[in-house]
């Protein structure tokens, strides 16, 4: 019996299309010559957005907006607007206006409006950003975005026996820069419980690269009497203030949403008979425990 595989159903995660963002960065209009100067501290520049929704999009309906933004890594830099995100086969552009200079960086969230909690009033689908790359007063290049869905990929074992201790993890499929991505586990007795109505889970381990995050976590198969556990999934996003305009929020979201049938997991037979053989094997994030039965 293999232990681990991805739930991938369509009431399991938030999968789309994403909409292609691509950026032409320049300055004026007047246009360029190789022999031009560089930038002199006080020359103005631009960034030009230019957001393309295929026509077989399958981009969430409720995607309403998407907040573009310039930075330097360094804080001396910071300039963001909220767009609107096109429809079918169409394009929006924008375009903000940046100092001559290197080291900028573009992204974007994709986002749409949160309800339910007075708490929150954005909620994000997906998100994209640029390597770093200089605005020059008469030169223009281009950077693409790669924009990633803002889905969770919950491993599970296949079964869990009563009683028993393993671990799950989920990973969050995007990253973004100067926001603080937190996860959060939490279990109940049936597809319908809320997060906060659960019992959470205890992390054992976190790590992330420059395009998701992930947590894994302590899980204990329910006692005798149950066939199923389930489990559902928070992103806690902080210091999303340097993405957004004043007055806006970015805060957490469920997974699934509270409106869907929570991440199932069965729960073993406790007269299987069998030899259960646990591995641990060291990964890059550590020390992953592997447990299966033979019959």
């Amino acid at each position: 019996m293999q232990y681990s595989k991805m739930l991938r159903s369509s009431l399991q995660q938030i999968l789309f299309a994403l909409l292609v963002a691509s950026l032409i960065i320049g300055c004026d209009s007047t246009g360029s010559t190789p022999d031009d100067p560089d930038p002199t501290p006080g020359d103005d520049g631009a960034v030009s957005f230019s957001l393309i929704r295929s026509a077989n999009s399958t981009l969430p309906s409720d995607a309403d907006s998407a907040s573009i933004r310039v930075w330097k890594p360094d804080g001396g830099f910071n300039l963001v607007e909220i767009v609107d995100i096109p429809d079918p086969g169409q394009e929006t552009e924008a375009s903000l206006e940046v100092p001559a200079d290197e080291g900028y960086r573009a992204g974007v969230l994709v986002l749409t409006e949160a309800t339910g909690s007075r708490f929150v009033n954005k909620r994000v689908l997906g998100h994209g950003s640029s390597a770093q790359f200089g605005v020059n007063s008469k030169d223009t290049s281009a950077v693409s975005l790669d924009v990633r869905p803002a889905e969770v990929t919950i491993e599970l074992p296949d079964s869990i026996p009563p009683g028993v201790t393993d671990t799950i993890s989920a990973t969050y499929g995007v990253n973004v820069p100067d926001v603080s991505e937190r996860i959060d586990a939490s279990k109940g007795n049936t597809e319908a419980f809320g997060f906060t109505d659960g019992q959470y889970l205890n992390e054992i381990s976190s790590s992330e690269t420059d395009s998701s995050v992930t947590s894994a976590f302590e899980i204990t198969g329910p006692g005798s009497g149950r066939d199923t556990t389930y489990v559902r999934v928070r992103v806690e996003l902080a210091g999303s203030v340097q993405w957004l305009p004043v007055g806006r929020d970015i805060r957490f979201d469920f997974f699934p949403s509270n409106e869907d049938p929570a991440f199932s997991l069965p729960v073993a037979s406790e007269n299987k008979d069998g030899t259960v053989i646990i591995t641990f094997s060291k990964t890059g994030n550590g020390w992953k425990k592997t447990r299966r039965i033979v019959e």
